[in-house]
Protein backbone atom coordinates (compact mmCIF):
# COMPACT_ATOMS: atom_id res chain seq x y z
CA UNK A 1 0.00 0.00 0.00
CA UNK A 2 2.84 2.15 0.57
CA UNK A 3 4.43 2.52 -2.81
CA UNK A 4 0.41 2.76 -4.37
CA UNK A 5 0.43 6.11 -6.55
CA UNK A 6 -3.37 7.38 -7.27
CA UNK A 7 -4.06 8.56 -10.30
CA UNK A 8 -6.15 11.43 -10.17
CA UNK A 9 -6.14 12.30 -13.83
CA UNK A 10 -4.13 11.64 -17.39
CA UNK A 11 -1.90 14.00 -16.09
CA UNK A 12 -1.90 14.41 -12.66
CA UNK A 13 -0.62 11.79 -9.93
CA UNK A 14 -0.36 11.47 -6.24
CA UNK A 15 3.19 9.65 -5.58
CA UNK A 16 3.74 8.80 -1.66
CA UNK A 17 6.40 11.11 -0.06
CA UNK A 18 9.47 10.10 -0.49
CA UNK A 19 13.31 12.23 0.05
CA UNK A 20 13.69 12.30 -3.48
CA UNK A 21 11.25 15.08 -3.97
CA UNK A 22 13.37 17.32 -1.64
CA UNK A 23 15.07 19.19 -3.89
CA UNK A 24 11.61 20.07 -5.88
CA UNK A 25 9.13 20.64 -3.29
CA UNK A 26 12.23 22.93 -1.38
CA UNK A 27 11.92 24.94 -4.47
CA UNK A 28 8.71 25.21 -4.74
CA UNK A 29 7.84 26.27 -1.19
CA UNK A 30 10.78 29.14 -1.50
CA UNK A 31 8.94 30.22 -4.60
CA UNK A 32 5.29 30.10 -2.81
CA UNK A 33 6.67 31.10 0.39
CA UNK A 34 5.01 34.47 0.69
CA UNK A 35 1.58 33.36 -0.61
CA UNK A 36 2.04 29.92 1.50
CA UNK A 37 3.02 32.09 5.36
CA UNK A 38 -0.43 33.80 4.54
CA UNK A 39 -2.40 30.27 5.84
CA UNK A 40 0.25 28.43 7.51
CA UNK A 41 2.95 28.30 10.29
CA UNK A 42 5.11 25.61 8.71
CA UNK A 43 6.60 27.25 5.48
CA UNK A 44 8.71 29.51 7.94
CA UNK A 45 10.14 26.52 9.18
CA UNK A 46 10.71 25.16 5.30
CA UNK A 47 14.60 27.58 5.24
CA UNK A 48 16.92 25.22 3.96
CA UNK A 49 16.79 21.98 1.84
CA UNK A 50 17.38 19.66 4.96
CA UNK A 51 14.30 21.20 6.38
CA UNK A 52 12.48 19.78 3.57
CA UNK A 53 14.13 16.38 3.44
CA UNK A 54 13.54 15.82 7.03
CA UNK A 55 10.56 16.55 6.42
CA UNK A 56 9.75 14.30 3.51
CA UNK A 57 11.39 11.23 5.66
CA UNK A 58 8.78 11.72 8.90
CA UNK A 59 6.30 11.50 6.10
CA UNK A 60 7.64 8.61 4.06
CA UNK A 61 7.94 7.01 7.71
CA UNK A 62 4.35 7.64 9.08
CA UNK A 63 2.83 6.83 5.98
CA UNK A 64 4.77 3.33 5.91
CA UNK A 65 3.88 3.33 9.34
CA UNK A 66 -0.10 3.72 8.37
CA UNK A 67 -0.58 6.31 11.01
CA UNK A 68 -0.79 8.97 8.31
CA UNK A 69 -0.75 9.37 4.31
CA UNK A 70 1.76 12.37 2.56
CA UNK A 71 1.58 12.96 -1.42
CA UNK A 72 3.85 14.87 -3.68
CA UNK A 73 1.00 16.08 -6.47
CA UNK A 74 2.99 15.39 -9.39
CA UNK A 75 1.73 17.17 -12.32
CA UNK A 76 2.77 16.62 -16.18
CA UNK A 77 6.05 15.19 -14.53
CA UNK A 78 6.49 18.54 -12.30
CA UNK A 79 6.14 18.42 -8.05
CA UNK A 80 3.30 21.10 -7.39
CA UNK A 81 2.21 20.52 -4.31
CA UNK A 82 1.35 17.89 -0.97
CA UNK A 83 -1.81 17.05 -0.05
CA UNK A 84 -1.99 14.67 2.85
CA UNK A 85 -3.80 12.69 5.79
CA UNK A 86 -2.26 14.55 8.74
CA UNK A 87 -3.22 11.66 11.03
CA UNK A 88 -5.04 8.69 10.51
CA UNK A 89 -8.55 7.67 13.46
CA UNK A 90 -8.57 4.03 12.46
CA UNK A 91 -10.84 3.21 15.50
CA UNK A 92 -13.54 6.60 14.39
CA UNK A 93 -11.93 6.16 10.66
CA UNK A 94 -11.57 9.73 10.59
CA UNK A 95 -8.73 11.51 9.02
CA UNK A 96 -7.55 15.42 8.91
CA UNK A 97 -6.45 16.35 5.33
CA UNK A 98 -4.10 19.31 4.45
CA UNK A 99 -3.07 20.06 1.02
CA UNK A 100 -1.26 23.02 -0.78
CA UNK A 101 -0.55 23.23 -4.31
CA UNK A 102 1.85 26.24 -6.07
CA UNK A 103 0.44 29.57 -6.71
CA UNK A 104 0.54 29.43 -10.45
CA UNK A 105 -1.54 25.67 -10.62
CA UNK A 106 -4.32 27.37 -8.49
CA UNK A 107 -7.75 27.53 -10.24
CA UNK A 108 -7.50 24.29 -12.44
CA UNK A 109 -9.55 21.89 -10.55
CA UNK A 110 -5.84 20.08 -9.93
CA UNK A 111 -6.24 19.89 -6.17
CA UNK A 112 -10.29 18.59 -6.22
CA UNK A 113 -9.23 16.18 -8.38
CA UNK A 114 -6.72 15.30 -5.84
CA UNK A 115 -8.68 15.06 -3.00
CA UNK A 116 -11.12 13.21 -4.77
CA UNK A 117 -8.57 10.21 -5.86
CA UNK A 118 -7.16 10.23 -2.47
CA UNK A 119 -10.42 10.14 -0.36
CA UNK A 120 -11.64 6.97 -2.62
CA UNK A 121 -8.95 5.61 -2.44
CA UNK A 122 -8.93 5.45 1.30
CA UNK A 123 -12.51 4.60 1.54
CA UNK A 124 -12.40 1.62 -0.75
CA UNK A 125 -9.33 0.16 1.15
CA UNK A 126 -11.74 0.77 4.56
CA UNK A 127 -8.85 3.01 6.05
CA UNK A 128 -11.19 6.28 6.16
CA UNK A 129 -15.09 7.04 5.79
CA UNK A 130 -14.73 10.46 7.40
CA UNK A 131 -12.98 13.42 6.67
CA UNK A 132 -12.22 16.80 7.87
CA UNK A 133 -10.65 19.69 6.63
CA UNK A 134 -9.93 22.43 8.72
CA UNK A 135 -8.86 26.25 7.26
CA UNK A 136 -9.10 29.79 7.96
CA UNK A 137 -12.05 31.78 7.15
CA UNK A 138 -10.15 33.90 5.02
CA UNK A 139 -8.49 31.52 2.88
CA UNK A 140 -11.08 31.48 0.18
CA UNK A 141 -9.93 29.42 -1.70
CA UNK A 142 -9.00 26.18 0.68
CA UNK A 143 -13.02 27.43 2.01
CA UNK A 144 -13.80 26.44 -1.98
CA UNK A 145 -12.22 23.22 -2.56
CA UNK A 146 -13.94 21.84 0.88
CA UNK A 147 -17.07 23.18 -0.60
CA UNK A 148 -16.84 21.93 -4.29
CA UNK A 149 -16.04 18.72 -3.39
CA UNK A 150 -18.86 17.79 -0.70
CA UNK A 151 -17.18 19.07 2.34
CA UNK A 152 -19.87 20.30 5.05
CA UNK A 153 -19.46 23.16 7.19
CA UNK A 154 -20.10 21.52 10.50
CA UNK A 155 -18.88 24.82 12.79
CA UNK A 156 -16.49 28.13 12.61
CA UNK A 157 -14.19 28.34 15.69
CA UNK A 158 -13.84 31.92 16.26
CA UNK A 159 -10.26 32.79 16.83
CA UNK A 160 -9.69 29.14 16.17
CA UNK A 161 -6.17 29.31 14.68
CA UNK A 162 -3.11 31.15 15.29
CA UNK A 163 -0.93 32.79 12.63
CA UNK A 164 2.17 34.51 13.31
CA UNK A 165 0.50 35.68 16.87
CA UNK A 166 -2.50 36.48 15.05
CA UNK A 167 -5.52 34.33 16.28
CA UNK A 168 -8.05 33.91 13.08
CA UNK A 169 -11.52 32.38 12.92
CA UNK A 170 -11.31 28.89 11.58
CA UNK A 171 -14.37 26.89 9.49
CA UNK A 172 -14.11 22.81 9.90
CA UNK A 173 -15.66 20.91 7.22
CA UNK A 174 -17.03 17.15 7.42
CA UNK A 175 -17.39 14.54 4.08
CA UNK A 176 -18.68 11.40 5.16
CA UNK A 177 -18.61 7.75 3.47
CA UNK A 178 -20.30 5.84 6.03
Amino acid sequence: MYHTVLQAGPDLALIPAHPRFARALFALVDTNRDHLTRFMPWPHSMVHIDNTLQTLRAQADAHRAGSARHYVLVYRQRCIGLISLNSIDRERRCAPIGYWIDRTHQGKGLMSAALQALMYHCVAQGLVTRFVIQCMVINQRSNAVALRNGFTLVETRRRGEELDGVRYDQNIYLRRFD
